[in-house]
């Protein structure tokens, strides 16, 4: 058989291709059949942690027996690449299908999710943590049977002292806030993410709406969860069963992946369910919970649930006295950065000396003294320096975070501002990240954009990497941000 040799395989066509690395169709020339192929990233093999990491998480995942789990054949490592041999699955990612259908009926939503829930408590119950529970980790057959895939970035019980890279940018749409807060997650996290699925499929659309990281992380963190019954022609029953599947606390959401999916049974005939609220992890004993990282900081000494009430506190806060809580924000940046540039001097090249703009949706006090900021124009066509100054002027932005971000968001037009939200919602974003790197900018004078590498660290040792491109407009002698969106 044809193909290019990886082993004892022969390498036929690509099926697709993500951050954790990509998934081929192959031939398995040693027992003579056509398998799924995933091969990681080179980079990883040379990593002694995620090495570890990687053959516990692929023992564990190829012991587990559930119909709907993608049995894994075999696992090692090809010519320094890490590889993951599965079964072939003949049928459709749910993320596809709904991208093409907009949606399906509830029965048929249903239907998918409890096989998912089967799959999810199986894996909690052997102490795996999925950690990517989305639609296109669904793949559907002809026959409507369904299988969870992709345990790459899945966490076991026994690594809570290890830390890897490749965290999706994907899962984004899908993550539970307590992963966000980098406090302590187990089982629950997936269950979150579930529930999200499960609005998606109803609704034809992600839980919340925009392609903004920092939209995204702050909806999953301070939006109440989305009520299907409104966008699609589902019963009211299915806002209830979302509201809980994505409560922000994990003690009030549904104990496990299979209660989340009786209630969804149930709301499909208007019955209900007397399924108590999800334990502590300790007291829970169907099914085998996963503890990853401690919390660290301020608030390592504060109960889990306390987090979220911290949160809550911190929200309503901000509507009621949201003059007040921006003044409290901006003297912590500058005393964070005081070594920075302050949003009323200049950050660096490029940077516009006048003050931060914020538009409307923005809280009061948020404009800086100092001399007005020349309006935008994009008349001025571009000089032969203009690739190297929009370069440069990207590359200090991120310079400032996510220490100052009242600087960084003066650097953004009131367009992008509006896109993002408010500048609370730039901020929750960037309190999130440790520490931000850019690489492999790339300026393209004639379209005005600059296509970039941004790597993300976390607290929790986490390290994401998205290729993102900004378009920017002129401002005077410098620039801004108009939009940075991710490039797929």
């Amino acid at each position: 058989m044809d193909g290019t040799p990886f082993g004892r395989y022969r390498l036929l066509g690509l099926l697709g291709k993500g951050g954790m690395g990509q998934v081929y169709r192959a031939f398995d020339t040693g027992t003579d059949r056509v398998v799924a192929l995933k091969v990681l990233p080179p980079e990883f093999a040379h990593d002694p942690v995620y090495r570890e990491r990687f053959r516990r998480e692929a023992q564990a995942a190829a012991r587990l027996t559930e119909p709907h789990v993608v049995p894994i054949h075999d696992y090692g490592e090809i010519d320094g690449r890490l590889f993951l041999d599965m079964r072939l699955v003949d049928g459709t990612d749910l993320g596809t299908r709904v991208a093409v259908t907009g949606g399906m009926n509830a029965d048929e939503a249903v239907s998918h999710i409890a096989q998912i829930a089967s799959a999810l408590d199986a894996a909690h119950r052997a102490g795996l943590v999925h950690r990517d529970v989305k639609p296109s980790n669904v793949l559907v057959t002809a026959e409507g049977f369904a299988y969870l895939i992709d345990f790459g970035i899945a966490v076991a019980d026994k690594d809570t002292g290890l830390t890897t890279t490749g965290a999706a940018i994907g899962t984004f749409a899908y993550m539970a806030p307590e992963r966000l807060l980098h406090g302590d997650y187990d089982a629950r996290a997936d269950v979150y993410s579930l529930a999200c699925v499960l609005y998606e499929c109803l609704a034809g659309a992600k839980p919340f709406p925009g392609e903004s990281v920092e939209r995204q992380v702050a909806a999953h963190l301070s939006t109440p969860p989305p009520r299907p019954s409104i966008a699609a022609r589902v019963s009211e029953a299915f806002d209830a069963v979302i509201a809980r599947g994505m409560a922000k606390d994990p003690d009030q959401r549904y104990a496990t992946a299979g209660a989340l999916a009786a209630a969804a049974r149930a709301a499909l005939t208007g019955r209900t369910t007397t399924e108590p609220m999800a334990p502590p992890p300790e007291e829970d004993p169907r099914f085998a919970v996963t503890q990853v990282g401690p919390v660290t900081g301020p608030m390592a000494a504060a109960p889990r649930r306390m987090v979220f009430v911290w949160v809550m506190v911190v929200s309503m806060a901000s509507v009621v006295a949201l003059g007040v809580t921006f003044a409290v924000l901006t003297q912590q940046d500058s005393a964070h950065d005081s070594s920075q540039a302050s949003p009323s001097s200049t950050a660096g090249p490029g940077v516009p000396p006048g003050p931060v703009t914020t538009g409307p949706a923005d809280p009061p006090g948020a404009t800086t003294t100092g001399p007005t900021t020349p309006p935008i124009t994009t008349t001025a066509p571009p000089t032969p320096s203009a690739g190297t100054r929009m370069a440069d002027f990207v590359r200090e932005h991120y310079a400032l975070l996510p220490g100052n971000t009242v600087a960084a968001w003066g650097r953004l037009t009131p367009r992008y501002q509006s896109y993002i939200g408010d500048f609370r919602t730039y901020r929750a974003f960037w309190d999130t990240v440790d520490s931000v790197t850019i690489s492999d900018a790339s300026a393209d004078a004639a379209t005005s954009t600059v296509t970039y590498r941004l790597t993300l660290r976390y607290p929790d040792g986490r390290v994401a990497t998205e290729a993102r491109r900004a378009e920017l407009v002129a401002n005077g002698d410098g620039f801004r941000i108009d939009s940075a969106e991710l490039v797929s």
